[in-house]
């Protein structure tokens, strides 16, 4: 049964001879999207609904029917400081301010699609720079993690197949990369295969993409500078192992992601190149979620002990700023080195979120720092070093606080309140 607010949406347009084209085209949506509305399959954003009341003049009316007492422009919800070392609570009122900040955030990304003509006869690319805001082409890094984004914000106003063929289009030599390399990136192709999992393959071969990664997680010799690199063996075991559980590939990648830990003493943790000897707060987060979404071997004995000791590890740490970390593709060739930008925060949140033992303190700091790089104004998260709106960075800091509220967890929210600088300085797309 359709709700009273799509049944209004239904009469308001109707009773004004407006096709659903026409609406959809005044507020910034397409077509089916107004269709769902109408039909009650799901709510308009409060940004799009603040849109229709003014255009249909209607007041506070529709307001009042989504069951909102004002829409009014996102405000941080306050810090709740914890005093206490009991769990924290996951009130309604920061379940709305959470909501609010996420229907914002999805709005831009929708509203920041770039459309690319295509330099053959084919169709046009369409998709995400690094940045929004940038005037860039499509990156495939970056376009999938955009779509994943609003997958799990539950925004069917995108034009997903789209989306999935220009990705397909970018196919190359059965993987993906953002540069023009002779070979593929084994992280950017396990990003990409997740999404275009969720999407459809659109003619991507994605048999061909896992039979390449598969290469990569064993002796492949192309992949041997990254079977020792603990952020390239998270991303592809985090996104490859929900695909196919069972599968030696993922039991191949458990392997090496154990294999490069640092002993501390009695604790593990992970560092960020093979020659580094001192641990990364970062590097140990990822490879903890990696190791979680591995569900078929996350009961073994050597994982279970290694999550343990990490998490252990991480729950002492208090370095949560982001850093940024450079891939060297090619030692002969300094220019295909690629900076990686970690949104460290988010990835302790994750990490440490239902972990026994974590005191409630350092949850709220890693939370306070990760809210520190959202910027209201825009309604979204910023890489503080240069002020870019990095697709990645809002795609992890979704990824996060859904963790914490699923958990069952606030998630305090406290703006510094300054706008970073924003610089147009041209930069890798990732």
């Amino acid at each position: 049964m359709a709700s009273d607010l799509a049944v209004e949406l239904r009469r308001l347009r109707t009773s004004r001879n407006l096709t659903q084209q026409a609406v959809a085209d005044a507020v910034g949506v397409q077509r089916a999207t107004v269709t769902q509305w109408e039909q009650g399959r799901f709510p308009p954003a409060p940004d799009r609904l603040r849109r229709l009341a003014e255009y249909f003049q209607a007041g506070d009316g529709l307001i009042a029917l989504a069951g909102l007492s004002a829409v009014e422009p996102v405000a941080p919800p306050a810090l709740k400081r914890i005093t206490t070392p009991e769990p924290l609570e996951w009130r309604e009122s920061s379940t709305s301010s959470l909501r609010r900040v996420f229907d914002v955030l999805a709005d831009r990304l929708v509203a920041s699609i770039t459309r690319e003509p295509s330099r053959s006869s084919g169709p046009e690319r369409v998709g995400w720079p690094q940045s929004i805001g940038r005037v860039h082409r499509p990156s495939p890094w970056s376009t999938a993690l955009a779509a994943r984004t609003l997958l799990l914000l539950d925004r069917a106003d995108v034009d997903y197949p789209a989306i999935a063929a220009t990705l397909a289009d970018r196919q190359h030599r059965a993987g993906w990369s953002n540069r023009s390399l002779d070979v593929p990136r084994p992280e950017v192709t396990a990003i990409v295969l997740a999404t275009l999992s969720r999407i459809g393959a659109a003619g991507a071969d994605l048999d061909a993409a896992w039979t390449w990664l598969a290469g990569i997680a064993s002796d492949d010799p192309n992949g041997a500078a990254d079977r020792g690199r603990p952020f390239v063996l998270s991303v592809v075991l985090e996104n490859a192992a929900p695909l196919r559980p069972e599968s030696p590939v993922v039991a191949d990648l458990v392997r090496l992601l154990l294999d490069t830990r640092l002993e501390l003493g009695g604790q593990q943790a992970w560092v960020s190149t093979p020659r580094a000897v001192e641990p990364s707060v970062v590097h140990t987060a990822r490879a903890v979620a990696a190791l979680r979404s591995a569900t078929a071997f996350a009961d073994a004995p050597e994982v279970v002990d290694a999550v343990g000791r990490a998490v252990e590890w991480l729950a002492g740490e208090s370095k949560d700023d982001g850093v940024t970390e450079i891939l060297r593709i090619n030692p002969d060739d300094r220019g295909l080195d690629v900076p990686v930008d970690h949104f460290t925060a988010a990835h302790v949140l994750r990490a440490l979120i239902g972990q026994p033992g974590v005191r409630p303190a350092r949850l709220e700091s890693a939370l306070t720092t990760l809210w520190d790089s959202y910027l209201p104004a825009e309604g979204l998260w910023a890489w503080k070093h240069d002020g870019r709106l990095p697709v990645w960075m809002n795609y992890d800091a979704v990824v996060a606080l859904r963790t914490a509220a699923l958990a069952g967890f606030s998630v305090p929210h406290e703006p510094s309140g300054e706008r970073h600088a924003r610089s147009d300085a041209a930069s890798p797309d990732r």
